[in-house]
């Protein structure tokens, strides 16, 4: 597993690779990510090759804008 970022408040278009990652939320919001990773492992196991990426905000409404989550391929 590779993680990726961009700083907040910065213009840098390239993403920084980072060694550890701090999720604060809330119960719902945790259940709904952990949700959303299952739908993603799904996704990546039927279409194998031919998957791209899928936005956390784009699964489900109540899903947060911000900060954006994208899970893609190794």
């Amino acid at each position: 597993m590779k993680l990726f970022g961009h700083q907040e408040g910065t213009d840098n278009n390239r993403p920084i690779r980072l060694k550890e990652v701090a999720i604060a939320t809330d119960p719902a919001t945790l259940r709904l990510l952990a949700r959303f990773l299952h739908f993603v492992a799904d996704r990546m196991q039927s279409e194998g090759q031919a998957f791209g990426h899928e936005h956390f905000e784009d699964f489900d409404p109540a899903a947060p804008a911000e900060p954006s989550l994208i899970v893609t391929t190794d």
